[in-house]
């Protein structure tokens, strides 16, 4: 009966587990693409991928999953594709870093017009 209990509650967990992560990777695709429309670049095949996990502190020192997702986009202006780093501390973006391109965009610096 007690592994019973148990099992169900590991299979609720890692399905919430998976919901959580579902919704974070979609914000991170609205905010890839946001930035790419602002930058005038095309995000290729509109998604993001997890490249990887681990614990941070957020701004008020509370402890996090910051996830680090590879996008790729075409920038026209230079003819040519480029991957991009997109870092979500919790749910909120923390920033963008254009490896290619040496720049890092921070939040602060990321503006949605």
């Amino acid at each position: 009966m007690l592994t019973s209990i148990i099992l169900i509650l590991v299979i609720v967990l890692l399905v919430l587990t998976w919901y959580r992560f579902s919704q974070v990777k979609e914000k991170a695709v609205q905010a890839a693409k946001e930035f790419c429309q602002a930058q005038h670049m095309e995000l290729l095949d509109d998604t993001v991928m997890l490249k990887r996990v681990k614990l941070a502190r957020n701004d008020t020192g509370r402890l996090c999953l910051e996830r680090i997702y590879r996008l790729t986009y075409f920038n026209p202006q230079k003819d040519r594709r480029a991957q991009t780093w997109l870092h979500m501390l919790g749910d909120e973006l923390k920033l963008i870093s254009l490896a290619r391109e040496g720049n890092v965009i921070h939040l602060s610096d990321y503006d949605k017009e």
